[in-house]
């Protein structure tokens, strides 16, 4: 045994194998002994598993528990769904997200619906408030729909020189847009729906509101901003969702009632005492 073997105090020199014969004393060395290395070397040979214990150990990725739904909260979110997107809460009961790649293409493609939503809820009643009033000050003839309805797939007016000119200008903008989605969305860094446009530096901004809390721990730019985008991000989601749902009503309400949006709610859109 290597350990008792280091533990010998005594060896005999080969010269006093005589005087062992004849009685005489026997003369012995002692050997110096590192106590604290034996034990030492005894603690790790102890607690060394001599079985492969890897296939027990539980990876990192593993040990985080499932997420609370926050929509509902006697649910969990789908493993997908882990609050890294802004807006996300674990809202996916039909399980269109089982993955991240699934999660990241329907993210792509509702922040486009989002921004297009969000375009339409302004333009659609601003069209029914001040377009007549435009084409009469610029002398050309007014495009909207029967009863000065937005021209729509349900009002009608599409057929007009005007609308066809822009429906190609959009279609030309949206391609150069796919094919700029397309070029970044390689890139390892990469978030749906961002094309790194931020003329007005607005997360920048952003980033200095709030966030230098004296009981909070102080956090670096890099911080700063990425806690700005985040919520940049859940507040554009948030919008584009109901400028979607938004749209939709105006379309369901012009098309069952037959008159303008801005009449049917003109607290929003008119003056409420007249």
């Amino acid at each position: 045994n290597k350990l008792i073997s280091k533990q010998i105090i005594k060896r005999f020199n080969s010269d006093n194998i005589n005087e062992f014969a004849s009685d005489k004393p026997i003369v012995s060395e002692e050997l110096p002994i590192d106590f604290d290395e034996l034990s030492n070397e005894s603690s790790k040979e102890a607690f060394t598993s001599k079985i492969d214990l890897s296939g027990f150990v539980v990876k990192e990725e593993e040990r985080k528990a499932p997420r609370q739904a926050q929509w509902l909260p006697l649910l969990l979110s789908p493993a997908a769904l882990d609050g890294s997107f802004g807006g996300d809460v674990g809202f996916d009961p039909l399980g269109f997200s089982n993955d991240l790649t699934s999660l990241k293409r329907y993210r792509e493609a509702e922040i486009k619906h989002s921004r297009l939503a969000m375009l339409a809820a302004i333009g659609w009643p601003a069209s029914e408030l001040h377009h007549k009033a435009i084409a009469d000050f610029i002398g050309l003839d007014s495009i909207l729909a029967d009863e000065g309805k937005a021209p729509s797939i349900l009002n009608g007016g599409l057929v007009n020189e005007w609308i066809i000119a822009t429906a190609v200008f959009s279609l030309v903008l949206s391609a150069l847009l796919e094919y700029k989605t397309y070029a970044v969305s390689s890139q390892s860094n990469y978030r749906p729906g961002d094309l790194g446009f931020d003329p007005l530096s607005l997360y920048t901004i952003r980033s200095s509101f709030g966030l230098d809390v004296i009981t909070e721990k102080k956090q670096t730019q890099q911080e700063k901003l990425a806690i700005a985008k985040l919520e940049m991000e859940t507040s554009e989601i948030k919008h584009g969702r109901l400028a979607m749902i938004a749209i939709t009503a105006y379309a369901a309400q012009e098309y069952v009632s037959g008159i303008p949006v801005i009449f049917q709610t003109p607290f929003f859109f008119g003056d409420p005492i007249v």
